[in-house]
């Protein structure tokens, strides 16, 4: 329980969560910023990824950590140790992208996009399947467990196909926000 570091950050609050990733600490405080976890000093900041309402995660591509993070717009992959931007692609909002292998799914605030996932590549990350977008929020976060995509929000309860995007299940239901 005793204070190691504190570090003055500029920013006006936020939901976002923290990324523990090794020796950085990654956070979305209206730019997505490294810190040293031991000491607190500031690495990184990458100033393409903005929010504060999204948390990044943390995506391995062959071996090479990579963040994944939603900005205002797009969705963006950025190199843990140097913050530098690696790909961008449709999606942006205030969902946190999900990882699950070389599967990264995101419920995107882009209307085109919707639910999307996408596969790493050399050139960088390139669509595998989408769900179109069917209602103005795209606050919830998806999860992946096994084979399958759940989304709890948008006034639905979602079940899609990881590796097709096939809808499995799909309810209306009175929740605009959620995520398990």
């Amino acid at each position: 329980g005793k204070l190691i570091w504190d570090t003055q950050v500029n920013s006006r609050g936020g939901a976002s969560s923290v990324l523990v990733a090794g020796e950085r600490v990654i956070a979305l405080i209206d730019r997505l910023t490294a810190f040293e976890a031991k000491t607190g000093k500031k690495l990184w900041e990458n100033p393409d990824v903005s929010g504060k309402t999204t948390s990044p995660n943390l995506w391995n591509v062959n071996g090479k950590l990579e963040i994944v993070c939603n900005s205002r717009r797009s969705v963006m992959g950025v190199d843990l140790a140097t913050g530098k931007t690696l790909w961008e692609a449709p999606a942006g909002g205030s969902s946190t992208p999900v990882v699950s292998g070389v599967h990264l799914v995101v419920h995107a605030k882009d209307e085109n996009a919707g639910i999307v996932c996408y596969h790493r590549t050399e050139e960088g990350v390139k669509e595998v399947w989408k769900f179109p977008k069917l209602t103005r929020r795209s606050d919830s976060s998806p999860i992946v467990w096994g084979n399958h995509v759940f989304l709890f929000g948008a006034n639905m309860r979602l079940c899609l196909d990881l590796k097709t995007g096939e809808v499995l299940n799909k309810e209306i239901a009175k929740h605009d926000i959620s995520s398990p």
